[in-house]
């Protein structure tokens, strides 16, 4: 989820939407190339030292589950990034509506974020422990490099607790 919320918000920083939350960050992404690993490695720079404004496109997801998250609608369904195109689809199904075409741009992006977590572990590790949560209950390999102690058995753990009749495991 991180690296499509990066997509998203680099999109936007990069075409001039109004975002005015994000007028600091996309002034500091100026400074390197679109679609370049340096410009992904910045962004997650900036991501572990300020949050990016706790930002819905980049946060952990199962904080939307929670009570206190102020999402008060019951939840049908969970689609996952990995299948954006059929989940959107089977969303707008749901409710017996045609899905609009879904955008599916940013592959310069998205390889450029996975080029740099691929060559900064450290960073990779950081992420990791932020979205443990939802690696653990949205049942979520952990990647390579974060498949060490104590971080593996957090997630076993966290599975033990959140997974019996999880309405959210795929």
């Amino acid at each position: 989820r991180f690296i499509s919320g990066y997509v998203e918000i680099d999109f936007r920083t990069r075409v001039g939407r109004q975002w005015p939350e994000f007028d600091s960050l996309a002034e500091l992404l100026r400074e390197y190339p679109a679609g370049s690993p340096l410009r992904a490695a910045a962004f997650v720079e900036e991501f572990l030292r300020s949050g990016i404004d706790v930002n819905g496109h980049v946060r952990p997801q199962l904080e939307f589950l929670q009570p206190f998250s102020g999402c008060s609608l019951p939840m049908d369904f969970i689609g996952k990034t990995e299948y954006a195109e059929e989940h959107w689809a089977k969303l707008f199904a749901m409710q017996n509506e045609t899905a609009p075409k879904f955008d599916n741009d940013g592959d310069r992006d998205r390889k450029a974020m996975k080029s740099f977590l691929a060559s900064s572990p450290k960073h990779m590790r950081a992420l990791c422990w932020l979205y443990l949560g939802d690696f653990a209950v949205f049942e979520y390999e952990l990647p390579n490099e974060c498949q060490q102690e104590p971080m593996q058995s957090a997630v076993a753990k966290l599975r033990q607790v959140s997974l019996p009749g999880n309405p959210f495991a795929w």
